[in-house]
C-alpha cells in the first residue's frame, strides 16, 4: 500500500491532478490473510466520494453504490451466484474474504479520460503491483472486467512462469467480444482465470444462461 500513496504523492508533487486514490474494494484483511479468489476490475471511476480509501470494511459491490450503471449490479449478481453454487451459506462473507480490487488503483472518471502516458504508466504500475501481489498471495481463482486488466493479467501469468490454458469462450454484448476461461497452473496447483469484458456501456456477458455456464464453471474453484 505504501507504493501506492508514494505515487500517488510523486504525481501530485508533479503538478498532476488528482481525483484520488482506491486499493481493496473490502476488508484489509482479505490481503492480510488471503484466502485464493481475487478480483479485478480496471480503475475507480469518479464517485460523490473522493476520499482515498485503501480499504473499506465491508465488499464495496455490494455495501455501496457508486455508478449509476448496471455494471456494478451485474458483478455482485454474478460472483453472488458464483460463491453460492460454490457452497457458501453466506456469499456476503465469502466476498469479504476475497481480494477485490482494480489493475491500478488511480482514479478516473473512465480509462478515455486518461492520456496515453497515463494509462501506460497506471497498466505499468498494475502489473508491478500485481506480480508481486499473487506471489504472496498465491490465487486460485482470479476474475477480471476489461480489456486492460485482462492482458495484464496474462502478462503476469507469464512472467511468474504460470502455464496457461484456454478452456472455453463465452458470448458477450458486444460483437467480437468474449469472456475467456483459462486454467493455470500456479503456485497451490491447478486454478482458473475468468478473463471478461467490463459491464460498462452495455458490455459484458449479459445472457442469463451464460452468466450461470461462467459462475458453474469457476464455483468448484472459490474459497468460502
Amino acid at each position: 500500500m505504501q507504493r501506492i500513496q508514494n505515487l500517488r504523492d510523486a504525481r501530485e508533487a508533479a503538478g498532476h491532478s488528482q481525483l484520488g486514490v482506491r486499493f481493496l474494494y473490502g476488508p484489509r484483511e482479505s490481503l492480510n490473510v488471503p484466502n485464493g479468489n481475487v478480483i479485478l476490475g480496471i480503475n475507480p471511476g469518479g464517485e460523490q466520494d473522493l476520499s482515498d480509501r485503501l480499504w473499506t470494511a465491508k465488499t464495496a459491490y455490494y455495501s455501496e453504490t457508486w455508478t449509476s450503471s448496471d455494471y456494478q449490479l451485474f458483478v455482485r449478481v454474478f460472483m453472488q451466484s458464483v460463491f453460492t453454487f460454490g457452497g457458501s451459506s453466506n456469499w456476503q462473507l465469502s466476498w469479504d474474504r476475497s481480494v477485490t480490487s482494480n489493475l491500478f488503483p488511480f482514479r478516473s472518471r473512465g480509462v478515455s479520460d486518461l492520456s496515453s502516458a497515463e494509462l501506460s504508466s497506471f497498466i505499468k504500475f498494475g502489473r508491478g503491483l500485481w506480480k508481486d501481489i499473487f506471489q504472496e498471495i498465491r490465487p486460485r481463482l482470479i476474475v477480471t472486467f476489461g480489456g486492460p486488466t485482462r492482458d495484464a493479467m496474462l502478462f503476469i501469468a507469464n512472467q511468474l512462469c504460470w502455464s496457461t490454458e484456454l478452456l472455453r469462450s463465452y458470448p458477450a454484448n458486444q460483437r467480437n467480444t468474449s469472456a475467456e476461461l483459462f486454467a493455470f497452473s500456479g503456485p497451490v496447483g491447478e486454478g482458473r482465470m475468468l478473463l471478461a469484458p467490463h459491464y460498462a456501456h452495455g458490455h459484458g456477458a449479459r445472457g442469463a444462461d451464460v452468466l450461470r455456464e461462467m459462475a458453474l464453471d469457476i464455483a468448484p474453484f472459490a474459497a468460502l
